[in-house]
């Protein structure tokens, strides 16, 4: 059993619900076997990532969903293959129905450094060291040599040079 099996099986038991709003909500827990309603209390926790994920336990064992995933499921359908559940807004914690959208791995990645969520990784390493590649480049010196230099990949001069 996967993390989003458990998640729909204890729906399908009556223990969680997903609410229109994009909510996750724990309204009967299983005592020695028996599922026993009671007060209705938020399941998302919030994971280090910024995520909101829901906990599920079977058989001993603890799943945990991400929650926006768990409710595009629920409340839109099966999440195509190949595809990711974005966020419009940036707002890891808003799981609202229209703030949820399928999009590849790649429109995903674009959409966080269009927002700004997301940095080139080598941006500022390479910013820092494109004045002394270019310095170096004008003197003849080969990316390789560049490279030696200043500590780095030869990759990492060519796009400090380049940049």
């Amino acid at each position: 059993m996967d993390s989003m099996e458990a998640a729909r099986t204890a729906i399908t038991m009556g223990m969680i619900e997903v609410r229109q709003d994009g909510t996750v909500w724990r309204i009967a827990k299983n005592v020695k076997g028996r599922i026993v309603p009671q007060q209705p209390v938020r399941a998302e926790c919030r994971l280090k990532s910024g995520y909101l994920g829901v906990a599920v336990r079977f058989g001993g064992r603890q799943y945990l969903v991400l929650a926006h995933r768990l409710i595009w499921t629920v409340l839109v359908g099966q999440i195509p293959p190949g595809l990711d559940i974005n966020h419009r807004d940036g707002v890891k914690a808003n799981n609202t129905p229209e703030n949820l959208e399928t999009v590849t791995r790649g429109e995903n990645h674009r959409h966080a450094y269009k927002l700004g969520l997301k940095k080139p990784a080598l941006a500022p390493v390479v910013q820092s060291l494109s004045q002394q590649a270019k310095a170096l480049r004008m003197e003849g010196k080969t990316y390789q040599q560049i490279a030696t230099a200043l500590g780095v990949s030869q990759t990492t001069a060519y796009r400090a040079v380049t940049a």
